[in-house]
């Protein structure tokens, strides 16, 4: 902790430990009157301060009774100041402390004088160097932890293995070089190195160097001496004739897989030819990598020259190309006699308009293309080379299983040959791909998908939903394939699996989920084998069909949260072997498939649930061998429902809600003849306040009664429970439940004779403290499931509960302003309120009164999570989505039928998770309502210290962000008039959309590099190192597509005959200020 001077009564204190986990700033300690007045203080611990480099011997000295100081993994601590350690001291340790445990032992003269008092001074890092000079045969050595390491490692002169591996050591010393016989040098993970030693070509035995996870600037001279080397991590090519990449020419055994980094600094082909890549027969993996930054070149046919020259042997497994600076690629990569080629990735070649020819790989796997800024078409160049001659005609892409694009800014257009493509393809990923044609990218989904589904054994469960984000994709996993994509995809996939014509598939499971809005008819007809079908919030399906009755295959049927959902086949739903059904939140269904009891014989589970328009039981009766059966409102009609002699589980939900009059429950005569049930479950009875033990006593087999969500149940009317029961549990009802608890003369001879009694009382609040709220004035957080008036007046709120940090209600008519007055409030929850609303009452007089109301509902600017049920203005009020409410992580917008515009949701710099559902009129206007806060928030991020800082620290250049900022500024502003012109206009929507997922991008690039500034060295302890770096080289990258993607957009604002408008209500700050501070550190 960095200041503990605001602590008292510490007398006692004798052991204080202080850990720097989140002190990064920390480079000296303690500081000045950080520390408290703790005159019994023998033990002092210091620990985990990774920046610290400074111990402040003044300080120290207030501690007059100090005997111990133990300092450990302080990495960077290298001095003392003042003027000694406290003369009490009899012991000091040092553990894993830099620099400064070796001039301790090295009794340096400006560390000596200050410890030199001390009886015993102990280092556990000297020590272990003390040992290790003993160690003269010592053939391997592996270090855990070390920040250096001393010259004098040159002496073991019989090592053959060392093994750094995660050290924090910066360099190696020149000694090192002396280990002839050193065979394997591991030194992975050691991401503060950034140069090995220049006399490394002495190690003429060496074998294996493992540099991966460091990030060295150049190779040392003369590497082409390593004649032995099997395994070499990696090879930056250095600018110098010593450490060129014709030093490579020399090392021909290498083994495994191998990366060629910084090629842009190989002159010509020939240079590029000395390497001899195609002479080293071992490698099976590559990375041809060009540093990002400068893709602009004089000559690009050089370029491709070079990577010509490069050429790998034909035994190749693994090829990766980064950065390519060329325009189209050599005739080598892609050819034919790569026969063992199963993973390719071409990335970041920003300047290359064309593809290679890939397609004749005959064992390629795997396929990654990402960042190919000027490509716009994808032709059958990509399939074929016609260089290439076969004997015999094979399919294109034989063995490809997985197929990736990402981040194509220009990509338009993708030609698939007539000729079968993709046999073996698993899975297909297209991510922030915008301009790609929706008719173009349907159709490949269609004819992918069609194949798949036409080969019986590959397919047999298909999962269908749809994904409003920047990505489509379909996954195969083993029979089960998975579709995630944008509504026209999923038209596509509806094509294919026949729902919209007459095909027949031998699925055996089809999910479909949530927003696959074009499904308005299902026809079981084209599923003859299907078992499980599951719909779940299908916005427009409205019917299930089947015209080829029995379907003899279907076993589990669930449709859920459906609102058009209003029939099943009009002849009934004829599934001999269905044995579970469930009808959820479906609101327009009138009535469950006819004739039940004789087409469903095998139904044992049946699940009916808020969907209240379904108000009576088919009169021929349910299935006669139910066994469990779970029922909403409609549990009054089962009394002349017959067949349920079999039923053994009951669970009755009063989906009424609040407006439930159901005061006594089971009301005479209101239950069947329930002979075989063992367990009955009430639950959601809101009003209830009596059970009447009477009528249970008719359920003689009754073993289990479980009471859920009835805070007003407190009595019990009549002889007692049933007999038969064994277990009573009693949960979320808070009055009957105490007086279980406390075994009320009225309650305890009804519930006595039952074995096992459980209760659960949840701190609901009931009538019977409401009297006591004066003594808990301190309550910091509060749940009620019934109207609180009937606890205390809502205007008092604020003065009864002013530390209220919580606040949840099931039940709430009107919400007072005094909720203003909880300045403490953290959480507020009003789901499933129905604040100042009637059910199904949407219309109002005055929809700017309702705005006031809800204006005057202003919360604290601390509030952390908010929801909204039913508003029924037509816009919000300025205070909702202000930028002030930084702490707001959640917000949730419910059936707020009336809204045209979404409110600036945009600006809140926490916010996680955002909820919009059933807001009918404000479809249109979701891209524009969001967007002018993004791009706000966006740049604001962009001109923080630590993105600066972070950016322009890493040599990436000033260019790069002068060119996000002004990119950013030309899109605002157009954004004002694209918003006016985008109804009737598709170009002009699909075009704000497009900016949309570009700032998206942006504002997804920069949280990454504000969380790689905050928390990067917080977390390297745990992560490879290679982790962060590369994820930093992607940053890079994705910055430079996105500033791309944006420029392309905003030359096209004279063809959509956009205009700039400026917009008055912009927080953008000048950022020059904040950019000359950012660089000048």
């Amino acid at each position: 902790m960095r200041d503990l001077s605001w602590m008292a009564n510490l007398h006692a204190l004798t052991h204080l430990t202080i850990e720097g986990f989140l002190c990064k700033n920390i480079k000296s300690y303690p500081e000045v009157g950080s520390l408290p007045h703790l005159p019994s203080l023998t033990t002092l611990n210091i620990c985990w301060f990774d920046n610290l480099e400074t111990l402040e011997c003044n300080e120290l000295l207030r501690l007059a009774s100090l005997q111990q100081l133990h300092i450990s993994f302080c990495s960077k601590l290298k001095n003392m100041e003042g003027e000694k350690l406290p003369p009490s001291l009899l012991l000091f340790t040092m553990e894993y402390c830099g620099l400064l445990g070796g001039l301790c032992k090295d009794k340096h003269q400006q560390i000596w004088p200050k410890i030199s008092h001390i009886p015993t001074i102990q280092s556990k890092q000297a020590e272990e160097m003390k040992i290790l000079s003993k160690c003269k045969y010592l053939r391997a050595l592996s270090f855990h932890k070390v920040d250096v390491l001393p010259s004098s490692i040159g002496k073991l002169i019989h090592l053959r293995h060392l093994d750094l591996s995660y050290c924090s050591i910066k360099t190696l010393p020149e000694s090192l070089c002396n280990l002839r016989n050193l065979q394997t040098l591991k030194l992975f993970g050691c991401y503060e190195l950034t140069m090995l030693p220049g006399g490394l070509h002495n190690l003429v035995s060496l074998r294996h160097l493992d540099i991966r996870g460091t990030y060295l600037e150049e190779m040392p001279k003369k590497m082409n001496k390593l004649i032995h080397l099997d395994v070499l991590s990696y090879f930056v090519v250095g600018k110098h004739k010593n450490n060129g990449i014709r030093e490579l020419g020399g090392i021909s055994n290498l083994h495994g897989s191998f990366e060629l980094k910084k090629l842009e600094n190989v002159v010509d082909a020939k240079e590029a030819k000395s390497a001899r890549m195609i002479d080293k027969k071992h490698i099976e993996g590559i990375l041809l990598e060009w540093s990002s930054g400068d893709e602009i070149v004089s000559n690009k046919q050089t370029e491709r020259e070079i990577l010509d020259s490069l050429q790998p042997h034909h035994g190749l497994k693994e090829l990766t190309i980064k950065g390519y600076r060329g325009t189209i690629f050599p005739d080598w990569v892609g050819h034919s006699s790569y026969q063992n080629m199963t993973n390719v990735s071409l990335q970041s070649c920003k300047n290359c308009c064309m593809l290679p020819a890939l397609g004749q790989l005959p064992s390629l796997k795997v396929l990654r293309i990402e960042g190919f800024d000027q490509l716009k078409s994808i032709g059958m160049e990509f399939y074929k080379n016609e260089g290439d001659q076969q004997s015999s005609p094979i399919a294109l892409f034989p063995s490809l299983e997985r197929l990736v694009f990402r981040h194509m800014p220009c990509w338009q257009v993708w030609q698939l040959p007539e000729s079968e493509t993709f046999p073996q393809l698993k899975v297909l990923e297209i991510v922030n791909c915008p301009m790609l044609q929706r008719n173009i990218l349907s159709d490949v989904f269609w004819r992918i998908i069609s194949s798949l589904l036409s080969d019986v054994s590959k397919v047999r469960k298909l999962h269908v939903s749809r994904d409003r984000g920047r990505s489509e994709t379909m996954h195969l996993d083993e029979d089960t394939l998975s579709i995630k994509a944008c509504e026209w995809v999923i038209d596509s996939v509806f094509r294919a699996i026949g729902i919209h014509q007459q095909q027949k598939y031998d699925l055996v499971e089809l999910q479909i989920g949530k927003n696959c809005g074009s499904l308005t008819a299902l026809s079981l007809d084209a599923f003859p084998n299907l078992k499980n079908l599951g719909i779940h919030r299908s916005g427009n399906l409205e019917s299930i069909s089947m015209s080829e009755p029995p379907h003899a295959s279907l076993q589990h049927l669930s449709i859920s949260e459906c609102p058009e959902f209003e029939s099943f086949p009009a002849e009934g739903l004829a599934a001999p072997n269905l044995t579970d059904l469930d009808v959820i939140r479906c609101s327009k269904l009138v009535a469950l498939p006819r004739g039940m009891n004789t087409l469903l014989p095998n139904l044992q589970s049946l699940r009916i649930q808020d969907c209240p328009k379904i108000s009576w039981f088919p009169e021929c009766g349910l299935p006669p061998n139910l066994k469990e059966l779970t029922v909403g409102r409609q549990w009054r009609d089962l009394l002349p429902t017959g067949n349920l002699d079999a039923l053994t589980h009951l669970t009755i939900i009063d989906d009424c809600g609040c407006q439930s009059m159901i005061k006594s429950f089971p009301e005479v005569g209101s239950l069947p003849h329930l002979p075989s049930l063992t367990t009955l479950n009430i639950c959601r009875f809101y009003n209830l306040a009596t059970l009447e033990c009477n009528e249970l006593l008719r359920l003689t087999s009754l073993q289990q009664l479980d009471i859920r969500m009835c805070p007003n149940l407190e009595n019990m009317e009549g002889e007692k429970l049933p007999p038969s029961l064994l277990l009573l549990k009693v949960y979320d009802c808070d009055l009957l439940g105490e007086h279980c608890k406390n075994k009320h003369q009225l309650i305890s001879p009804k519930i006595s004779h039952i074995p096992t009694i459980q209760y659960k009382l949840f701190g609901k609040l009931n009538r019977s403290v409401s009297e006591n709220f004066n003594s808990i004035a301190t309550l910091e957080s509060l749940r009620t499931s019934f109207y609180v008036n009937d606890l205390f007046s809502m205007e008092s709120i604020a003065s009864k509960f002013k530390y209220l940090r919580g606040l949840s209600f099931d039940k709430l008519d009107v919400l007072p302003d005094s909720i203003g007055e909880l300045i403490h409030l953290r959480y507020l929850d009003l789901s499933w309120t129905k604040l100042t609303m009637l059910p199904n009452d949407d219309m109002v007089s005055n929809t700017q009164t309702e705005r006031d109301i809800l204006d005057s509902l202003r919360l604290h600017h601390g509030l952390k999570e908010l929801a909204i049920d039913g508003y029924r203005g037509t816009i919000f009020p300025d205070w909702f989505g202000h930028s002030s409410y930084q702490n707001m992580t959640r917000v949730s917008l419910v059936y707020c039928k009336n809204c045209c515009m979404l409110p600036s949701l945009g600006q809140m710099p926490s916010l996680k998770s955002l909820w919009i559902q059933d807001h009918i009129m404000a479809g249109e206007l979701v891209g524009g309502a969001f967007l002018n806060g993004f791009l706000n928030v966006v740049f604001d991020r962009l001109l923080t210290t630590d993105a600066v800082n972070l950016v322009l620290g890493k040599k990436l250049g000033r260019d790069l962000v002068e060119r996000l900022k002004t990119t950013l500024l030309g899109a605002e502003a157009l954004v004002a008039d694209a918003e006016m012109k985008q109804f009737g206009n598709s170009s002009v929507k699909e075009w704000l959309d497009n900016l949309r997922d570009a700032v998206y991008c942006a504002e997804d690039l920069l949280d990454s590099v504000l969380i790689k500034a905050k928390t990067g060295e917080k977390v390297r302890s745990s992560w490879p190192i290679s982790f962060f770096k590369d994820r930093h080289r992607e940053m890079v990258d994705r910055m430079e597509e996105v500033v791309t993607r944006i420029q392309h957009l905003g030359n096209q604002k004279d063809s959509l005959g956009l205009e700039k408008i400026p917009t008055g209500g912009s927080s953008w700050r000048t950022p020059t200020s904040s950019l000359e501070r950012g660089n000048g550190g």
